[in-house]
């Protein structure tokens, strides 16, 4: 760097530092603007969701709540932290839906022996297996594949 560069550049810092400032102001006020539309925005998509939401829906609501989901991820918007946040929201949300059906199906109690005394063979992981008798050696091998954490 030469002593005319940097002679030119101290001229022109007074300038530079001045439109800085500008652009700042600028972006300032900008990010404001998109705050407020976004606040707006989710105040009254708050006062949508207020209206009802009920996990037990019928097929006619169930296929509006898809097209409100549609709607979301398609619908363009900028991508800013309070975007990115309502999103994340928006996720939560539909994380949460899903727990609390999983949580409201209670599971079927689960029969063992029939009404007429005979017991139920329930193999539950499915897990083959073979079951031989040996008259010979008068004994009975059972053969049951497992997993291999298992061995």
């Amino acid at each position: 760097i030469y002593c005319s560069e940097r002679i030119g550049a101290s001229q022109g810092l007074e300038d530079v530092r001045r439109r800085v400032a500008e652009q700042e102001m600028e972006y300032q006020r900008r990010r404001r603007k998109k705050k407020e539309e976004v606040q707006s925005k989710e105040a009254g998509e708050e006062k949508q969701r207020k209206l009802g939401f009920n996990a037990h829906c019928s097929q006619e609501d169930q296929e509006q709540v898809e097209e409100v989901e549609r709607a979301f991820w398609h619908t363009p918007c900028s991508f800013t932290p309070e975007s990115r946040l309502q999103a994340h929201r928006h996720l939560e949300e539909q994380r949460k839906a899903k727990e609390a059906d999983k949580e409201r199906k209670p599971k079927s109690p689960k029969t063992l022996i029939t009404a007429e005394g005979r017991v139920l063979n329930v193999n539950e992981p499915k897990l083959d297996f073979s079951l031989t008798e040996d008259e010979d050696n008068n004994r009975i091998i059972l053969d049951l594949a497992v997993y291999r954490h298992m061995d």
